[in-house]
């Protein structure tokens, strides 16, 4: 994957670590990788602050595809990097992202796909 010069950031839904894990290595440092996850469910945030992949407890969340109960360890180890780390969103913000780009743009997405601020 060519990373163009202007890219400094990427975001990225959490979960099990693969998505994001493969979105790091494709950067290969050149780029700052943001793991969104919901607060209900931190797997990498958890992980992180632990030193390594914990079970977290799952629950209700509105995008539950990210219902992750524990990182893989490779998805740990590539998110473990330095420029790797991991924001937590209530479900109001990931409700308001969907229905802000259906708004905005038409674009219709799965709830683990909007992980974007207010604007």
């Amino acid at each position: 994957m060519a990373t163009p010069a202007r890219l400094d950031t990427v975001l990225v839904a959490g979960g099990g670590g693969g998505l994001r894990a493969g979105v790091a290595a494709a950067v290969g440092g050149t780029a700052r990788v943001v793991a969104v996850e919901p607060r209900t469910i931190p797997t990498l945030h958890t992980a992180v602050a632990e030193g390594g992949p914990v079970d977290v407890p799952v629950s209700g969340t509105a995008a539950d595809s990210l219902g992750a109960r524990r990182i893989g360890e490779i998805g740990y180890a590539v998110a473990a990097r330095p420029g790797v780390r991991s924001v937590l969103v209530d479900d109001e913000e990931i409700v308001f992202a969907r229905r802000d780009l259906w708004r905005r743009w038409r674009i219709a997405v799965e709830p683990s796909a909007p992980p974007r601020g207010r604007s």
